[in-house]
């Protein structure tokens, strides 16, 4: 969306709040199915990746609440690196799951 845009919206920050908190359930859900917590590099990845997306949905909030167009506008290019190491961190858990799994 933000790439189509090329400006950060309030209609992207809502569907960043949504996915960020779809994504902090989703995090507290698997930490309460595991028996005990592995600081592996999914973890450590996660827990960064979720971490900066609180921080960059905070900054996301903050620039259109004060339309402050030089951070509306490069909002995306802050923000790819963090949703790649997101990525990143939801794939190896992917490939860890199914490895238990098989």
């Amino acid at each position: 969306m933000n790439r189509k845009a090329k400006i950060f919206n309030f209609k992207q920050l809502v569907v960043l709040l949504f996915g960020i908190t779809g994504d902090v359930i989703g995090t507290m859900m698997m930490k309460s199915l595991a028996t005990e917590v592995n600081y592996d590099f999914h973890t450590i990845s996660g827990y960064l990746g979720l971490t900066l997306m609180l921080l960059m949905g905070a900054v996301g909030l903050n620039a259109v609440s004060q339309k402050n167009q030089s951070m509306l506008e490069d909002f995306g290019k802050y923000f790819t690196p963090i949703l790649l190491l997101w990525l990143t961190s939801y794939v190896t858990g992917i490939i860890v799951g199914l490895q238990k799994v098989y």
